[in-house]
């Protein structure tokens, strides 16, 4: 018998990881529609390397800032963890359960401190490649968006025992 609690758990996270991308999605086409005087299909100025929005306030509040704010969120969140595992781990009386747990938790924060590191930089990349036009940007994010998913899959498949 599952739980239900469960369940209620897992529609409430599939509300906010698909309804939060599909608001701002929205909001990102409605401030395009707004700069396009409502023709969205006006492709007169895109350009070759443009492959998100085609209006600069779209790109901005639609990507850029969501990006940011997703970032600080985080880091946060990775301090925190930081210092919870800190503290848990200094309340273990034996010192080589202590060291076993700190070896442990730190290599688990700086993986996913990788992880954050990797996406954020593709990501900069890609904004830098939109807002400047410059060639070098686009070229850089296309070769790290392409890296990204083996690099995010190799560090998520490695765990702590095969790191050893």
């Amino acid at each position: 018998m599952a739980d239900p609690q469960i369940s209620y758990s897992f529609w409430k996270y599939s509300l906010f990881g698909w309804g939060t991308p599909l608001l701002l999605l929205a909001g990102a086409i409605v401030l395009q529609l707004r700069q396009k005087a409502g023709n969205l299909l006006d492709t007169a100025k895109m350009q070759h390397t443009n492959c998100w929005f085609l209006d600069h306030d779209a790109f901005v509040f639609g990507f850029v800032l969501p990006v940011l704010v997703l970032l600080v969120a985080v880091i946060v969140f990775l301090a925190r963890s930081a210092v919870t595992a800190r503290f848990t781990v200094s309340m273990q009386v034996d010192r080589r359960t202590r060291e076993k747990m700190r070896r442990k938790r730190y290599l688990q924060l700086f993986l996913f401190l990788k992880v954050t590191a990797l996406i954020s930089t593709v990501a900069a990349l890609g904004a830098l490649a939109k807002l400047t036009g410059i060639n070098a940007f686009w070229v850089a994010f296309n070769v790290g968006h392409g890296l990204q998913g083996i690099a995010v899959a190799l560090c998520v498949a490695c765990n702590c025992q095969v790191l050893k």
